[in-house]
Order: C-alpha cells, then structure tokens, then sequence
C-alpha cells in the first residue's frame, strides 16, 4: 500500500538535481526534472531490507519506483510536492540528504 504525504522541500533548484539518500543510507532517490519547472524522484537503490518491507507493504518492486512526484517551487529556496512510498519508508521525520 502506498501513502501519500505533502513535503516540503529546501533547496535552490540546481541543488535539487541528483541523487539523495535517506537518514538511513537504506534507500536512494534520484531526482530529476519531470515536466515544466517540475522535479520528481523515482528509488535508484534499496538495502534489501527496504526491498522486503516495501513488498510487505504492497509494492512489489521498490527500485525503480516513482516516489516523489511534481515537486514545483513553493517560494524562494523551497519546493513542494506529493510523496507516494512504501508506508514503511514514508516516515516524515526521515532526513534526505546528499
């Protein structure tokens, strides 16, 4: 089952580009230009562990996953948008970082 979450993001958008991780190091996003002035991030990597949780969850292949969608510039530094992952790895207190 995949949740859906509203996050906000900082970061200039050249910043915003490239491959993040989460506090974890269990999963990695790339992000990536996704439409006009949009941004979306789909998991480049996954500990096994976060592969079995994601499937007991319901999503049968995490790698490859679209799980941040649409991000748009919300104001000056700050990005918003929709996150759709695993309930298990969908912790909103999780850091990203580089």
């Amino acid at each position: 089952m995949l949740a859906a979450l509203m996050i906000l993001v900082e970061a200039p958008a050249a910043g915003l580009a490239g491959y993040w991780t989460n506090k974890a190091h269990s999963v990695v996003v790339l992000i990536a230009p996704c439409g006009e002035q949009k941004w979306c991030g789909t998991v480049a990597s996954a500990s096994d562990k976060a592969k079995a949780d994601a499937a007991r969850g319901g999503t049968a292949r995490l790698v490859g996953a679209e799980i941040m969608h649409e991000f748009e510039a919300a104001a000056r530094g700050r990005w918003r948008g929709r996150s759709s992952s695993p309930t298990s790895i969908a912790d909103p207190r999780r850091n990203w970082s580089r």
